[in-house]
């Protein structure tokens, strides 16, 4: 016996790690049940109440995919300008029925609006890519939502002579359009889309 004292080591917690799943930001959730939809709907029915508007809110199948309808916008009141009150209104009901678990995708819409909006999105990448073919230069697009990144790059996606690019971090994420053979640094200015409605 040397009359040592036998040290321990402290062991130190183990740090719990959370598994990070990471998506393309330009790409949709999968969309969830119609009793989901159903539960959503009653959701967004008693958060307007609580807001003091009286909006009826339905469900619909549209696409084969549930959507949540407000049957009246308030005179536009709760689509807002380029729908910014529809998404903020649809973000809060999905982060409210995902329960910070699974992610989930539930489209809110309101008297038609994210029809509308989708085809006006269509036809200005429509035009924006017949000038980048013309000119033989990058358009690019000013800030858009996920979802109008992702109408316009299915509509150019069959389009050989051009790509579709999104560019950029959060709120300030871009999209070009590339024309066949061009590099991205012959660009144009970006593309106001305030007017797209």
């Amino acid at each position: 016996h040397t009359g040592r004292r036998k040290v321990s080591k402290r062991s130190e917690p183990r740090r719990t790690q959370r598994r990070s799943f990471k998506r393309d930001p330009d790409t949709l959730p999968a969309p969830v049940s119609k009793e989901t939809a159903e539960k959503a709907r009653g959701i967004l029915s008693e958060t307007l109440r609580l807001m003091k508007l009286e909006v009826p809110v339905s469900t619909t199948v549209h696409e084969n995919e549930p959507v949540v309808n407000l049957d009246d916008t308030l005179d536009g009141l709760l689509i807002g300008r380029k729908g910014q009150t529809l998404d903020a209104l649809e973000y809060l009901i999905n982060r409210m029925i995902s329960q910070g678990e699974d992610e989930a995708h539930l489209t809110i819409d309101a008297e038609g609006y994210r029809d509308r909006r989708r085809q006006s999105l269509e036809s200005l990448a429509l035009r924006l890519s017949e000038r980048a073919k013309r000119r033989k230069k990058t358009v690019t697009l000013n800030a858009l939502t996920p979802r109008d990144r992702r109408v316009v790059h299915l509509i150019l996606e069959e389009d050989p002579l051009v790509s579709t690019r999104s560019v950029g971090r959060g709120h300030f994420r871009r999209l070009s359009i590339v024309p066949e053979g061009v590099p991205d640094s012959r660009r144009e200015s970006p593309k106001d889309t305030r007017n797209v409605r």
